[in-house]
């Protein structure tokens, strides 16, 4: 019997110590996001994290991991002295991962506020069955016995002043009632908003290693690929007046959902794409041949061959780095063949709550050539343009770009790289000029030769410079273009204008001394069949 009990604790005592080994041989470490890369629609974390190592064999955990982790792109580098033997990542389900603190504080506010509510429903039930129980006991005196007149007038006043008690406290209950719902309406909105990019944290990445030199202080650094993540360029582009240059500041929008909150981290911005292949695309030889019919080429046999490449300005060429601000708050840029990259000045913080948060990148200002032009058949205003030789960053990223034109937001334009060497933008209207159009009656007719009809029209723009600048503007409109025989368009007054007809265009360059009106008129005239209509101008 005794030796069956010491066989029993020897046994247990084993059990216990080999637990014990595990439990230092496992260690979960505290870890957190020091930088992230952000491509276009994914970004690299990178998060660090110390554990106390002796030799052995070790498990350790970097807990609390987004759900939208890629789990192919997982490395892990470890310090000096210590062998990775395997990594793997898993679900903790467990234990609960820790909500952020907004979540918690929001949720701790609409706990109480609820409870507050449900304190004021208990106050009503409580009124109303005070009101009840006097309205059950208002019989006086019995069946058979009377009440004297004196008795029946404290009686009334005590139920009037009760049922006026009862009615100023469900006042105000309704009014308690009305501001906590309208606090706990606006508390719900919050915390939907911050629910919109949470997830539960309940990955882990395991990380097997074999110490071969113990590490009080042994620094792990893990990084992985992480999706609902994105970020788009935009500029603000502020127009002083026409003598200065004009200066573009470079900005982001940034975007994530991944569940983890990027507090206080590094940050970089790339175009690069972390999906797009490695593998060199090889050229294909590309035939020219004879054929008849543009719609229906084919591929015959002839004699001779022509290899066309086509010219890809992103991959064959090695620019130079984009201009930078003398500013150090701004993020410097890097250029290479493939992408463009920022590296973001100072920390910032991006919260996982689905929302826009704005970084700003750079400023440069670039020397503009200004003009100003009008159509005035499609819009009375006169608009103010620029034109500037593109710097790299122009050239290298698309993006909306919101304008201010001296210190008043003017509208959104859009820079596209297709443009070229050169970009030319409109910058808004310029209220100081007017451009008015309209038809010369006196002088427009509608007139029959025998099978023919004609109809005249004369147009007279007018053009008003209220400023005290001289302008020098440029005037577009246009006359009907015939593509039918029987119909013809004439021109019979322009006005020195440069004439297209192939297109109808007419274009004038004018110059407005300040206070200045100026007169514009070209007239036409269309001939086409009596016995037909025609319309469209």
């Amino acid at each position: 019997m005794m030796n069956k009990i010491h066989y029993k604790f020897f046994a247990f005592a084993f059990l216990f110590l080999g637990m014990n080994l595990w439990a230092n041989a496992q260690q979960i470490i505290a870890s957190k996001v020091v930088a992230v890369s952000v491509f276009h629609n994914q970004a690299q974390v990178t998060r660090e994290g110390k554990a106390i190592l002796d030799n052995g064999i070790h498990e350790v955990i970097f807990n609390q991991i987004s759900p939208n982790m890629v789990n192919s792109t997982i490395e892990v580098v470890a310090p000096e002295g210590i062998e990775i033997l395997s990594v793997t990542n898993r679900n903790n389900y467990i234990e609960k991962g820790q909500e952020p603190a907004d979540i918690m504080l929001l949720e701790d506010s609409l706990q109480l506020i609820n409870d507050r509510l449900t304190a004021i429903r208990f106050d009503q039930e409580s009124i109303t069955w005070q009101k009840d129980l006097l309205r059950a006991n208002k019989s006086l005196g019995g069946a058979n016995n009377g009440v004297k007149a004196d008795e029946l007038e404290d009686v009334l006043d005590i139920f009037q002043r009760k049922l006026n008690m009862f009615k100023e406290q469900n006042i105000e209950l309704e009014r308690r009632l009305k501001v906590l719902n309208a606090q706990k309406r606006l508390v719900e909105k919050q915390l939907g908003d911050y629910r919109a990019g949470a997830k539960s944290l309940n990955t882990q990445i395991a990380v097997m290693v074999k110490v071969t030199k113990a590490n009080a202080s042994a620094l792990f650094k893990l990084q992985y690929l992480v999706k609902d993540v994105s970020w788009k360029p935009y500029y603000d582009i502020r127009v002083k007046d026409v003598s200065s240059a004009v200066q573009f500041v470079l900005k982001a929008d940034i975007r994530q959902s991944t569940g983890e909150d990027w507090s206080n981290i590094k940050m970089a911005l790339t175009t690069n794409n972390p999906n797009q292949t490695g593998l060199k695309p090889e050229l294909r030889p590309v035939y020219i041949q004879y054929h008849t019919d543009v719609s229906r080429a084919k591929y015959n046999s002839y004699e001779g061959a022509l290899t066309v490449t086509e010219y890809d300005s992103d991959a064959a060429s090695n620019v130079s780095a984009s201009e930078k601000s003398d500013n150090k708050k701004y993020a410097s840029s890097s250029q290479n063949l493939l992408n463009l990259s920022f590296d973001v000045k100072g920390n910032v913080s991006v919260p996982s709550d689905n929302k826009n948060h704005q970084v700003e990148l750079n400023q440069f200002s670039l020397p503009a050539q200004f003009g100003y032009a009008c159509v005035p058949k499609l819009n009375p205003d006169i608009f103010v343009t620029a034109k500037f030789e593109s710097n790299d960053l122009l050239n290298q990223l698309n993006g909306e770009a919101n304008i201010y034109l001296n210190g008043t937001y003017s509208g959104k334009t859009f820079i596209d790289r297709a443009n070229g060497d050169s970009l030319l933008l409109t910058l808004g209207r310029d209220r100081r000029l007017i451009a008015k159009r309209e038809k010369v009656k006196e002088m427009s007719s509608k007139s029959l030769f025998g099978s023919t009809k004609k109809e005249s029209q004369t147009i007279e723009i007018t053009l008003s410079n209220s400023s005290s600048e001289k302008i020098q503007l440029l005037v577009e409109d246009q006359i009907p273009v015939s593509k039918n025989e029987d119909v013809t368009v004439k021109l019979m007054q322009d006005e020195n204008a440069q004439y297209a007809p192939e297109t109808g265009l007419l274009k004038w360059v004018v110059t407005l001394e300040p206070k200045q009106v100026v007169k514009l008129r070209f007239s036409f005239d269309v001939s086409y069949p009596a016995g037909k209509m025609i319309g469209g101008y």
